[in-house]
């Protein structure tokens, strides 16, 4: 990809920037496992890299280095083609035999069930497959569980000062569920947002109309649209509780 490797893991995608000290690495999956999360590998050196979701470096050459983080939105393929209908997907005719249609990871995607391939001791105070959009900063950060958002509505917004930056998380329930972290400073101001309709929102500085992507449709910024946090992703309850385990979790 040109802006970065994409590497999806059961319930988590994330976007790196694979230039590390000057060089281009190209991550692949490796085949093995780390606390049920994927182990990158440089196909170009050979070398094992660490856990997708540990993001540093963890093994061999790569101990202590780290990947930058891209920023990326997750939603239905539904409410993606709503929002961008001209978009382009990359196809399934790859030339290797296999069925991309098909999910290859069993239960993953059932929130209800609680089977993982190996035992970790998880925190089950929550369901252990419920979608949290995290927010990285170093082994902390701050989560919001899908469920959680919820409960403020189903369109909802949390605005919050996170790792001092001021922020504005986006949800909304229909279509499947999204919620996206946005940079809520924009022009040299800090915007704050409530809910102006079904997945809509609306700033209280300028009173213009936002979209779930962070685009303006209406009022003085209509065109303008937020950075999303590069640092923020979507992934599962179990998942964010063992590879940031000093971080916070927003209740609602």
């Amino acid at each position: 990809m040109d802006l970065g490797d994409l590497l999806s893991a059961y319930g988590s995608g994330l976007v790196f920037d694979p230039i590390v000290d000057g060089k281009r690495l190209e991550l692949g999956v490796s085949g093995l496992l780390f606390a049920n999360n994927l182990v990158l590998f440089d196909r170009i050196s050979g070398d094992v890299y660490g856990p997708q979701l540990a993001v540093e470096g963890k093994c061999s050459s790569f101990r202590d280095d780290s990947v930058a983080l891209l920023s990326v939105q997750e939603m239905s393929w539904g409410r993606w083609k709503e929002l961008y209908p001209n978009t382009k997907v990359v196809g399934g005719a790859t030339g290797f035999g296999r069925n991309y249609r098909s999910y290859p990871y069993g239960s993953y995607d059932n929130i209800a069930d609680n089977g993982l391939l190996f035992d970790m001791g998880v925190d089950r105070s929550r369901q252990i497959k419920g979608r949290v959009l995290a927010i990285r900063i170093a082994e902390g950060g701050r989560g919001y569980p899908f469920l959680e958002l919820q409960k403020l509505g189903e369109t909802s917004v949390v605005n919050e000062l996170v790792g001092g930056v001021p922020t504005a998380v986006f949800y909304e329930s229909r279509d499947g569920q999204a919620a996206v972290a946005f940079d809520a400073r924009m022009q040299g101001q800090t915007l704050t947002f409530s809910v102006s309709g079904p997945s809509t929102w609306i700033d209280a500085q300028t009173s213009s109309t936002w979209t779930l992507d962070g685009t303006a449709i209406n009022g003085p910024m209509t065109g303008e649209r937020l950075r999303t946090r590069e640092d923020a992703y979507v992934l599962f309850w179990f998942a964010w509780r063992h590879f940031q385990p000093d971080g916070d979790t927003f209740l609602g």
